[in-house]
């Protein structure tokens, strides 16, 4: 939650989507971080426990919980868009499927193939403002904010994350050792070249 809410932009409204109980919506405006927020999720049984914890922490007036898949309700409605908890393919599929254009920011935390959301976000005209590493129960994920613009990025880039790579951090050095297993074992297969000179790279840089 603290990873996401470093990274996010003053904002009269946002979107939850795939909010679960709510707990992130809820932490955003008990934060002051923004005025009203949809805790979206195109489940009924999580939602009614997020109306819960709504009510429980005192949050009626600003987190408002909505039934709807993807942004279906929240395209046109909010400035910055909150999608974490998903596959990096599910996070792509929602933001192809959508209409996006309205939205200000993406704030995206991909629990696996973030190379591939990153490839989208290039493709649909999203660029990548700022990203940051955050460790959870053993595992380290990527938290990317994105705005509309045009960008191009090598493949190291799209595997690793181009802020990432300028800022390391203390999360870095694992990261990277990940994604070099990760790589090398990809050298492997198709375009083995390809991921065998982005485990090099990453070596290089670690």
């Amino acid at each position: 939650m603290k990873a996401i809410a470093s990274l996010f932009p003053n904002s009269e409204t946002a979107a939850d989507i795939g909010a679960d109980h709510g707990l992130l919506s809820i932490y955003l405006a008990r934060e002051g971080l923004v005025n009203k927020i949809y805790a979206c999720d195109i489940n009924e049984a999580p939602l009614l426990t997020a109306k819960e914890n709504i009510e429980k922490f005192g949050c009626a007036d600003k987190v408002i919980p909505v039934l709807s898949d993807g942004l279906s309700y929240a395209h046109d409605k909010a400035e910055t868009v909150i999608i974490a908890g998903l596959g990096g393919d599910v996070i792509s599929y929602i933001l192809e499927k959508d209409d996006i254009s309205k939205i200000k920011c993406f704030l995206l935390q991909p629990m696996s193939k973030a190379d591939t959301l990153r490839e989208t976000l290039v493709r649909i005209g999203l660029k990548i403002e700022d990203e940051t590493l955050v460790s959870d129960m053993g595992r380290i994920y990527s938290v990317i904010k994105a705005v509309p613009g045009k960008a191009e990025y090598t493949p190291l880039e799209i595997v690793a994350g181009p802020a990432i790579i300028k800022k390391k951090g203390e999360h870095f050095p694992e990261y990277a050792k990940r994604l070099i297993r990760y790589e090398e074992s990809r050298a492997k297969g198709e375009n083995g070249e390809v991921h065998k000179k982005i485990a090099e790279e990453l070596k290089q840089i670690l």
